[in-house]
């Protein structure tokens, strides 16, 4: 990460501003006039949110831009997906319409919010394993890159 240019550091530091809102805001850990949590959000809530964005902001940001000749937009746009998904469900289950729907408002209460915080360690280590593989393999490019049009 210490090679990395600007862009990648502003691809990230804005992804990372679009993750922190796209899931503090339906949450309600962002301030906003849709949404009032009725109890403050627990102590390590905000961290882990600010955690999960930089991590997340940082993963997506090498596909963005990635150096590699033939990156796969794609992919990235998959990474967002699974970590907004993810810890949207870690952050907030109650708040979760699926969450309740599936398990009942009693069960996500009993069961799931005494284990937000091992969801949200989860979900920080998993992100991190991700960025570090992903780090680690940026550069294996095994799909041939062409220059020209081979379509004459």
């Amino acid at each position: 990460m210490r090679t990395w240019p600007i862009s990648r550091w502003i691809a990230t530091l804005l992804v990372a501003a679009g993750v922190a809102v796209a899931l503090g805001v339906p949450t309600g850990m962002v301030p906003n006039p849709v949404v009032s949590l009725s109890e403050p959000p627990p102590v390590w809530s905000l961290p882990s949110l600010a955690v999960i964005s930089l991590l997340s902001g940082a993963l997506i940001a090498t596909y963005l831009t990635s150096p590699v000749a033939g990156r796969t937009p794609d992919r990235g746009r998959k990474a967002g997906l699974t970590a907004a998904a993810g810890v949207y469900v870690t952050i907030c289950p109650t708040c979760t319409l699926l969450a309740a729907t599936a398990l009942g408002t009693g069960s996500v209460v009993t069961w799931l919010q005494p284990a937000q915080p091992l969801f949200a360690l989860a979900a920080i280590g998993l992100l991190a394993f991700a960025l570090r593989r992903r780090l680690r393999t940026e550069g294996n490019c095994r799909v041939p890159v062409h220059s020209g049009n081979t379509d004459a």
